[in-house]
């Protein structure tokens, strides 16, 4: 909050102000500090082309008297910290140049080289799609990168790696925005990183992120089964809020129980996202003008600090789901005759159960049947999450075919693991016969759950696209289970007509989602007949 400032109306800014970070969970000292002056020199340069810099001298901090060396497994991309504070109190922490494009209506880029922060340097760039009123938004970014010397001006190590990351940007009510991140990780790590944060009207926003990566960062030793995965919350204040002058300066800070070289990511040196969610929320709140000549009345007013918009009660479409499955369910005599038609063809099945077996055991280590079974284990996966996609992004037809797809999972899902425990039948890996017992009732082999996800996702879609080329896909994952060992035939046909039953009869019962309106409307010298319908 205390700083000097100088800007004008082309965004060229100089700024010198103070800045402190610590460090809590250093195992050679409780707390660890670092008191600076830094200072930011922006300048425009051309139509889109900017160029930002910042210098750093650290005033006081005991950082660098860190005495107990990183026993990362990884390549250490962050927990050397100390030898960068040991490096020099002078440094460049940032020399990099900015060009900013639009491709296409709601398409932007933006190309970056130079030194994006105190440990790397590198080139890369972001490519942002943030369509017209809708709640999402995707970016892509890529940077090639070189680790920094200690000290902090144009020297280097020879750690060299080349990051990407796609992100999927999903805004809900209450001003909460999540996101999804996954690619390659600074530490040449794949994985997925969650985001989540609530802007609050004040402008304050508090968050936290999880990251889920391939990299087996051990911080205790003595249980390397359990790798750390990086976590931790973060919080953003604008200082608007607490001064009497316009600013667009925000105080920021984030907490992660460890420094950690597992799921890290390079400092952005401009987020496309961050910067069009701004611009769209100053445009929707106001004038985008902050204090300046604002009436005292302005601050209750609907257009500047628009209402809440409260989350809909999901019980009465909940209530409507249950009342057409209800009244669409099979009748006892069509429950007994699918059932008789369905265990003829479990039967008929298990007779191929044997040799089939045998002839998966004897190419198991081929490197094609390890690569179907592992897409046999992923496929019901990516179905999910497709018909988790079809719920956020689809229109009202696809939005419906998800739900009861997502619903039809629940479902099938429930009957095959409590048919598990009922049977009890073993795996083919136990080395038993076919219909020998499992020592694991939980994790019994019959029916295959995987198959029964599967078709239970894709038969709405299935069905109501008239797409049979879908089960198509269900069944090269069901046959996958068998090509790995997992199941044997009779388990995969039984969890796939799980499926596809529970599929079908919930999609015939809440396919027709269409809320039809029928209205007679008289006029002084007409009469209008009126029927509409949304799906």
């Amino acid at each position: 909050m205390v700083q000097l400032r100088s800007e004008d109306r082309e965004a060229n800014r100089f700024r010198i102000a103070p800045r402190a970070a610590f460090f809590f969970n250093d195992p050679s000292g409780a707390l660890r500090y670092e008191v600076a002056a830094v200072s930011n020199y922006d300048k425009r340069l051309g139509e889109g082309l900017y160029f930002n810099s910042t210098l750093k001298l650290n005033v006081l901090e005991n950082v660098s008297g860190v005495t107990q060396a990183s026993n990362s497994l990884l390549p250490h991309v962050r927990t050397d910290i100390a030898e960068y504070k040991r490096g020099s109190r002078f440094k460049l922490n940032r020399a990099i140049l900015n060009k900013y494009l639009t491709l296409d209506e709601r398409l932007y880029a933006r190309a970056s080289l130079g030194i994006y922060e105190e440990m790397y340097r590198g080139a890369g760039g972001q490519v942002l799609y943030f369509p017209k009123d809708r709640r999402w938004a995707a970016d892509l970014t890529v940077d090639a990168l070189e680790q920094r010397g200690y000290k902090g001006w144009f020297d280097s190590r020879d750690y060299r790696t080349v990051t990407a990351l796609g992100a999927l940007h999903y805004r809900l009510p209450y001003d909460i925005t999540v996101t999804g991140r996954a690619g390659r990780f600074l530490a040449k790590d794949n994985g997925v990183r969650l985001e989540f944060k609530r802007r609050f009207q004040s402008g304050v926003e508090i968050g936290a992120w999880y990251t889920k990566t391939s990299g087996k960062d051990i911080t205790n030793p003595g249980s390397p089964t359990d790798p750390y995965n990086d976590k931790g919350v973060f919080l953003s204040v604008p200082l608007n809020i607490m001064l009497l002058a316009d600013t667009q300066a925000t105080v920021g800070f984030a907490i992660a129980p460890w420094t950690r070289d597992v799921g890290q990511m390079v400092a952005s040196p401009g987020d496309l996202y961050d910067m069009a969610e701004s611009t769209r929320r100053d445009l929707l709140t106001g004038d985008g003008l902050g204090n300046f000549g604002e009436r005292k009345d302005e601050v209750n007013h609907p257009s500047v600090n628009p209402p809440v918009r409260a989350i809909p009660s999901p019980w009465p479409e909940f209530r409507w789901r249950l009342q057409q499955s209800a009244s669409q369910s099979p009748t006892l005599p069509q429950w007994a005759k699918g059932s008789l038609l369905a265990g003829g063809v479990v039967l008929a099945s298990a007779a191929t159960d044997k040799p089939v077996d045998r002839f998966a055991s004897k190419h198991q280590d081929n490197s094609v049947a390890n690569t179907w079974g592992n897409v046999g284990k992923a496929l019901p996966v990516v179905f999910a999450g497709a018909a988790g996609a079809a719920v956020a992004f689809g229109d009202s037809r696809m939005q419906n075919m998800g739900i009861i797809s997502l619903q039809s999972i629940a479902v099938s899902a429930g009957v095959s693991m409590a048919t598990k425990r009922a049977v009890g039948r073993a795996r083919p890996g136990e080395g038993g016969g076919t219909w020998s017992r499992s020592s694991r009732r939980s994790d019994a082999s019959f029916p295959s759950n995987h198959a029964a996800v599967a078709f239970a996702a894709v038969t709405p879609f299935a069905q109501e696209y008239d797409a049979p080329w879908l089960y198509g896909l269900a069944a090269v994952g069901a046959a996958g289970r068998v090509a790995d060992r997992q199941h044997w035939v009779s388990d995969v046909v039984a969890g796939s007509l799980i499926g596809y039953a529970m599929g079908s009869w919930l999609w015939q019962a809440q396919r027709d989602d269409s809320r039809s309106r029928f209205a007679i409307l008289p006029g002084t010298k007409s009469l209008g007949v009126n029927w509409s319908t949304s799906y």
